[in-house]
């Protein structure tokens, strides 16, 4: 199985239990506050954190931990990885593949996505390797389907 996607599954798991509300406007906002067990007028015991998310002020500390060490994990597989073959490949491929570059040839969305920039593929010659190797399936995958 990808790697990578095994780790997304793990981390998107342990985000979904988080207690997150979702409101895109006040109606929404009141509602939402009720599922967290507030009141409606309690939005002062809740945290705008962008994306029409809210979260409870005293589960932020906990956020910020959790998203700190999500960020850890996929460095220490980018960095476990030694030759771009493995835990990275499977990272570039399925995020070109999320920024649809099999149309576009274009990989500055997926570099932006996974906050890694063309220094990093510069000094990381796995991180540059995977990257090629990835975009070269795609690109020879989307060939064959058009033979």
């Amino acid at each position: 199985m990808n790697k990578y996607k095994e780790l997304m599954k793990r981390q998107k798991e342990e985000r979904d239990l988080f207690p997150l509300i979702f409101a895109f406007d006040d109606d929404q906002l009141k509602g939402s506050l009720k599922k967290l067990g507030f009141k409606e007028t309690d939005r002062d015991k809740v945290l705008y954190i962008g994306n029409n998310f809210y979260i409870p002020k005293d589960k932020m500390k906990d956020w910020d931990q959790m998203n700190i060490r999500h960020i850890s994990e996929l460095k220490e597989e980018i960095n476990k990885d030694k030759t771009g073959t493995g835990f990275i490949y499977d990272m570039f491929f399925c995020e070109l593949n999320n920024h649809e570059f099999s149309y576009t040839e274009d990989y500055e969305d997926t570099l932006e996505a996974l906050n890694i920039t063309e220094k990093d593929l510069l000094e990381n010659k796995n991180l540059r390797h995977g990257l090629d190797l990835a975009m070269k399936d795609i690109l020879e995958k989307q060939e064959d389907f058009w033979l």
